[in-house]
């Protein structure tokens, strides 16, 4: 069965422009327009449907999915597109089938291919969509230059730390929480995961002076490490929780006194010191797709005695 899938979008200043199918880009680059909202439908629905869904600005991921060429975004509000996910329905085209898209992200630029219903695009980082691209193939074939190490998604974490001297820093959707070039050390952190595209959260631990790992993992904003005793993290742990943990994974790295930015670890694993006695300063934390690859080298990202 040949299937053409075709599709559009709404453009900032442009409006709606002309459908496009099979792989052809929709939307701009190099030209910093968002996208606000898109439409994508296929030629031949006998045997199932697609559909499809935005992470919208100040929105996050939309409750429920469109279909079959409705509009999946916002009309006349002037809110950019963030992220978006596709999926085929329908017992006999999931079956034969994959649907493939990847995203032209402001900052960024395209990212790699997401498929099935994977997250592709940003959260967390007030980035606009530009433009995306679609293929609907059968079972076995993939994209021109399709590489699964390639992260199609980059979540940002909401992160709050208190840092020696300067106190609770103040929450924000960021990668990197803390100093570096200040020789201060972190102290306590609480971490939240902005809307995401599957239900679950994150929990965190961390490695305390004079008290070590902490005996349970903190979650979604409790603190982790201490207040008013003037004791330095040394390392820190984080996982993603629920259905979350599923498919995507959390990334992180420590900047520690010394020795300055360690590898990236993830998922439970632990970065940072033991037994040297070195403060963390900053923490810098990456949310990707299961099977991208690390955000960069992975060489000492824990240091023991």
């Amino acid at each position: 069965m040949e299937l053409s899938v075709s599709y559009s979008a709404h453009v900032q200043t442009y409006g709606d422009r002309p459908a496009v199918k099979d792989g052809a880009t929709a939307g701009t680059s190099g030209k910093s327009k968002r996208l606000e909202s898109i439409k994508i439908s296929l030629s031949d629905t006998s045997n199932g449907s697609i559909e499809y869904r935005s992470h919208v600005q100040r929105g996050g991921w939309e409750s429920t999915w469109a279909k079959d060429g409705k509009m999946s975004g916002t009309s006349n509000q002037s809110r950019r597109l963030e992220g978006m996910q596709v999926r085929l329905t329908g017992d006999l085209l999931v079956k034969t089938h994959d649907v493939f898209y990847r995203v032209h992200s402001q900052t960024f630029g395209w990212l790699g291919w997401a498929s099935n219903g994977e997250p592709a695009g940003t959260s967390g980082q007030s980035k606009r969509l530009e433009a995306f691209e679609v293929m609907v193939l059968p079972k076995g074939q993939v994209p021109k230059g399709y590489d699964a190490s390639a992260p199609a998604f980059v979540g940002a974490v909401t992160a709050n730390a208190s840092v020696q001297t300067y106190g609770w820093l103040g929450a924000k959707s960021v990668f990197t929480l803390g100093t570096t070039g200040e020789s201060k050390r972190l102290e306590a952190i609480r971490v939240t995961i902005p809307s995401q595209p599957y239900a679950g959260g994150i929990e965190y631990q961390s490695h305390v002076q004079r008290a070590g790992w902490e005996t349970s993992w903190k979650a979604d904003g409790a603190m982790s490490g201490t207040t008013g005793k003037s004791r330095r993290l040394e390392a820190v742990r984080m996982r993603l929780t629920g259905e979350l943990a599923n498919h995507l994974s959390v990334w992180y790295r420590v900047h520690s006194q010394t020795y300055g930015w360690g590898g990236w670890t993830r998922d439970g694993e632990s970065a940072g010191t033991s037994g040297l006695s070195r403060r963390v300063e900053a923490i810098e934390v990456r949310i990707l797709p299961k099977t991208a690859a690390a955000p960069g080298s992975t060489k000492n990202a824990m240091r023991t005695k």
